[in-house]
């Protein structure tokens, strides 16, 4: 996709559509950098199922990466549900010494930790995009998603910072 400047006089506001951007369906990172004065950002989403809206999502800007992200009361469906599963969207800067970073998450509910279908930890590619579905949710609810990032460094493990979001379909329900 490579990248694209957009102009923006002072105290304006201005919308561009990452979809007239992108390049087919794939996933891909947003990064807003600013020249001559501060620049407030955020990134609205939605998603549907052919016809029928699966919601909509703003997304506020992240203002540095960090190696630890904790996201709190993240709706849910059961496994099974008609609606897609919640997914972990994680983007690690390429760094000087680009590596496998290795990605560690965890769902928490009422009880305590939630036993997923989908592994704990994970490995991903530094600058690259990884989008993983949370699966094995048993009861749609709200639950706490914490997500941790680090590098193999001998044999201790180095955080590494990242952006991360979920996302998630939600349900009609209030809990």
């Amino acid at each position: 996709m490579g990248s694209t400047t957009v102009l923006v006089p002072p105290e304006e506001e201005r919308e561009v559509s990452m979809s007239a951007l992108a390049e087919g369906d794939e996933p891909f990172v947003v990064e807003v950098t600013a020249s001559g004065a501060p620049v407030a950002s955020s990134l609205r989403s939605s998603r549907a199922s052919g016809s029928t809206s699966q919601g909509a999502e703003l997304l506020p800007a992240q203002s540095a990466p960090e190696a630890a992200h904790t996201f709190a009361g993240v709706p849910m469906p059961e496994a099974g549900a008609e609606t897609e599963p919640a997914e972990l969207w994680l983007y690690a800067p390429a760094s000087d010494e680009p590596g496998e970073l290795t990605v560690e998450l965890q769902v928490f509910g009422p009880e305590g930790q939630v036993i997923l279908e989908t592994p704990g930890v994970l490995t991903q590619q530094q600058g690259a995009l990884g989008v993983v579905s949370i699966e094995g949710i048993e009861d749609a609810g709200v639950y706490d998603v914490l997500v941790r990032t680090s590098v193999q460094s001998g044999a201790d493990q180095d955080p590494v910072p990242s952006y991360a979001a979920v996302r998630t379909a939600g349900t009609a329900r209030r809990w």
